[in-house]
């Protein structure tokens, strides 16, 4: 009965210590704590002092003033007046052949001008009698215009100055061509051709020429020098050099303008003498010395007055 009694009392006081606990931690959580000083207020403009701060100008400069050339005061030079560029005059000359004065034999129609004859710019630098004809190769000086009565002899001129001494080119020897394979039978000269001597004879003169550099000598085509006759009077009637070019299906042509001679045969011997003389560079020279040429073919034209057109076509 004791043990009994002493459980119940137990018992009965179980709940007013739990009552006691609640009420503790009530309490304890409904006390005001104190949270301590308020911080400082920050700065302007309030940033921290790692962050960007704005600058402002205090003054704003005034804008500049437009440009405004400067104005003449007449002291000191004036700018000079600008210079207007020079002008062109005339064609540009061929090369021509070195020379001393204008009577020696290489200036028959060109006047001797800066050491050089032949070439011109305008017919100022041809002889009495010639012209300044455009050719492919520049302005060259060649008879033209009526034939004129032998001029008496002129006057003695000074003495040219010393030149040196002209250089003798000696034949190179030149081996004998491959013949082709079926090489055509040069045809008989024909009887009723005035000008079939000539045609040979400018097979030969242009193979004598190719034999002094050491090129290889060039064959007649005569299937193609009717159409050289042609080609040769059409240019002889507009009195223009290679007016009619490429008509002959040839690659490179020389021509003798209006050439004044006692006969075709002179022409082409003083003609392509002159062309010769050009040497190296000149168009003349090249075209009759260039290896890759194996056939030439030349048109002849009469004029009146003995002078003559002839036409020296390559391919």
């Amino acid at each position: 009965m004791h043990r009994t009694a002493y459980a119940t009392r137990v018992l009965a006081a179980v709940p007013a210590f739990a009552a006691l606990a609640l009420l503790a931690a009530t309490a304890s959580s409904c006390v005001k704590k104190n949270p301590g000083p308020p911080p400082p207020p920050l700065a302007y403009p309030y940033s921290t002092p790692t962050a960007y701060a704005p600058t402002y100008p205090t003054q704003v400069p005034p804008p500049a003033p437009p440009y405004a050339p400067p104005v003449a005061t007449g002291i000191g030079p004036a700018a000079p007046p600008p210079v207007a560029p020079p002008q062109p005059a005339g064609i540009a000359p061929a090369p021509g052949i070195p020379c001393g004065s204008d009577n020696e034999a290489q200036c028959p129609f060109g006047r001797c001008v800066r050491g050089r004859c032949g070439g011109c710019s305008t017919s100022a630098d041809c002889k009495t009698g010639a012209g300044c004809i455009p050719t492919w190769f520049g302005g060259s000086c060649w008879p033209g215009g009526p034939v004129a009565s032998p001029s008496p002899a002129p006057p003695p001129a000074p003495a040219p100055r010393p030149t040196p001494p002209p250089v003798v080119m000696t034949p190179i020897p030149v081996p004998a061509p491959t013949p082709a394979p079926t090489p055509a039978p040069t045809p008989s000269p024909n009887p009723g051709d005035p000008f079939a001597a000539a045609r040979e004879r400018c097979v030969q003169l242009t193979n004598m020429y190719r034999a002094r550099v050491g090129v290889g000598p060039v064959a007649r085509d005569p299937s193609s020098e009717a159409c050289a006759d042609n080609q040769s009077a059409a240019d002889a009637r507009t009195r223009v050099a290679h007016k009619n070019f490429g008509s002959c299906r040839e690659f490179a042509q020389n021509t003798c303008p209006n050439y004044p001679g006692e006969n075709v045969d002179q022409v082409m011997t003083r003609c392509f003498q002159q062309m010769f003389d050009e040497g190296p560079g000149g168009g003349h020279y090249d075209n009759m010395t260039r290896k890759k040429y194996t056939q030439v073919f030349c048109g002849f034209a009469q004029l009146g007055g003995g002078r003559f057109w002839v036409n020296q076509d390559f391919r």
